[in-house]
């Protein structure tokens, strides 16, 4: 704001890539005081580059460095073109759209929220009942903790707890089942009981027979972001160069490209900045071409920032499905299906405008 242009807007660069082409126009020299800026046209093209990372920014101008610029979608069809709509089970969303919400069911007598909340088959009934008509679109149904320090079950226990309820869930009601496990033998009984999603926090890295599983049963996979250490050189790009070796390991082992959901993995293999760097920069895991879900819902990012307990952390998780909706993402995960149903609602509205 205290750089004055010099003379009028002149180059004009044009540039593409995969799934964008571009138009930049500049003025090459700015004044502040008595001394004159001169920039380059290298150099004003690579922060120009650098701006437009985000979707959202189909048309801005930069009024400090008189950059002004549009994106406009290319006329062939790209990863994100042809996946504006995705079936999970009986059940097609409109991803391109709208973020769906999909509500956490914790069959456990020890996840970190709401753990032994449901006695028996009669309350989670309730409790199902009640998140479809609060706004849910799909349930997720845990039966291990995942928390931090959270002591591993047996496959076998793990079993009991979830496939009886995904078998009672799906007679009685007309919604998606996912089942939130990284193993590939709770995964089959799932599958087996009638559930049309994987939900995998370890995205393929824990059980070897978890890919080929999947792509044999034809269900839908949710693939997380994680890591066992927290040994990153530069966070960032690490964080897209694990996900691109996740989504190749998905594609050798058959997973239909149409099938596959990613999650950024907040709250998993990460330090509390780092989490936050991730909701900074959401965008970037658009950049795959597939359906992204955002998982935040009362953990420890929203408690260590604001300083609150798990049971006070309803609007930090508004908050971060807000923002999941300002990067286009096609699924939020959370607790409290009204308050974040109602946030996605209004915030898509603004969004959608006119």
């Amino acid at each position: 704001n205290k750089m004055k242009p010099v003379g009028k807007l002149g180059k004009r660069v044009k540039g593409e890539d995969e799934n964008w082409e571009w138009t930049l126009d500049f003025g090459l020299c700015f004044m502040k005081g008595k001394r004159k800026w001169k920039w380059k046209q290298t150099d004003l093209h690579i922060y120009f580059m650098s701006l437009i990372k985000n979707p959202e920014y189909v048309g801005f101008v930069r009024h400090r460095t008189r950059v002004t610029g549009r994106r406009h979608r290319k006329t062939g069809q790209s990863a994100t073109d042809r996946r504006q709509k995705m079936q999970i089970g009986n059940k097609i969303f409109d991803i391109g759209h709208h973020t769906a919400v999909m509500a956490i069911l914790n069959v456990t007598p020890d996840s970190f929220s709401d753990g032994g909340s449901y006695k028996n088959m009669d309350d989670i009934r309730r409790r199902v009942s009640q998140m479809i008509e609060e706004g849910a679109e799909i349930i997720d149904i845990g039966g291990e903790s995942t928390r931090p320090g959270h002591i591993q079950i047996s496959d076998e226990e793990e079993i009991c707890r979830v496939a009886p309820v995904v078998a009672c869930l799906k007679k009685e009601f007309d919604i998606p089942l996912s089942v939130d496990t990284y193993k590939s033998a709770v995964a089959e009984a799932a599958i087996q009981a009638g559930c049309d999603l994987i939900n995998d926090i370890w995205g393929l890295q824990y059980d070897e027979k978890m890919a080929g599983l999947i792509a044999d049963a034809g269900v839908s996979r949710c693939l997380m972001h994680n890591r066992e250490k927290i040994d990153y050189r530069d966070f960032l790009p690490d964080c897209m160069a694990d996900m691109r070796k996740i989504i190749e390991t998905a594609k050798v082992a058959g997973i239909a490209e149409d099938k596959m959901i990613l999650d950024p993995g907040v709250g998993f293999g990460k330090t509390l900045e780092q989490n936050l760097m991730v909701m900074k920069h959401l965008n970037d895991f658009n950049q795959f071409g597939y359906p992204v879900l955002l998982g935040t819902s009362r953990k420890s990012m929203i408690g260590l920032t604001l300083d609150l307990p798990v049971d006070q952390r309803v609007e930090g998780t508004i908050t971060t499905s807000v923002w999941a909706v300002r990067a286009h993402y096609g699924f939020v995960r959370v607790h409290d299906v009204a308050a974040n149903y109602r946030a996605v609602r209004m915030a898509e509205a603004i969004m959608n405008a006119q």
